[in-house]
């Protein structure tokens, strides 16, 4: 009766594991649209922010006086680069585009859900399979 070590381990059951297959047949599209637009905004906000740290690095490296100096040197005219675009005119232009960002990210979020949602009809929708797995201690 004296068993081993070895037969022990080999007699304790195994763990068991469940399989669950899940199927996403239906995506909401107003939560769809709500998820979107808040990526749009985060979007936005990125971009607003780039433009800001982009426009200070060129700024103290010095960029923008050269660019000037070069500018004048080929043109008959007195323009300078900052002078026709500021920093106040670079920060409403990424507002804009952050505006622009955000719209046509939810418009585009929104309809790619209600593609999904159509699309499901045929396809049957996208199967996602999980395991879980309990460890008997």
């Amino acid at each position: 009766m004296s068993d081993s070590l070895g037969e022990k381990l080999a007699r304790k059951s195994r763990p068991s594991s469940q399989q669950v297959r899940l199927t996403l047949r239906f995506i909401s599209v107003w939560s769809a649209a709500k998820i979107s637009f808040l990526c749009g905004v985060g979007l936005g906000l990125v971009g607003g922010i780039a433009l800001f740290v982009l426009w200070a690095v060129l700024d103290r490296l010095g960029v923008f006086t050269q660019l000037n100096s070069v500018l004048s040197g080929t043109t008959a005219g007195s323009g300078s680069v900052t002078s026709a675009i500021g920093f106040t005119q670079a920060l409403g232009i990424s507002f804009l585009v952050g505006i622009l960002t955000t719209i046509s990210a939810t418009v585009v979020g929104t309809i790619a859900a209600a593609l999904y949602n159509l699309g499901v009809r045929i396809t049957g929708g996208a199967t996602v399979g999980f395991s879980t797995q309990s460890r008997e201690r």
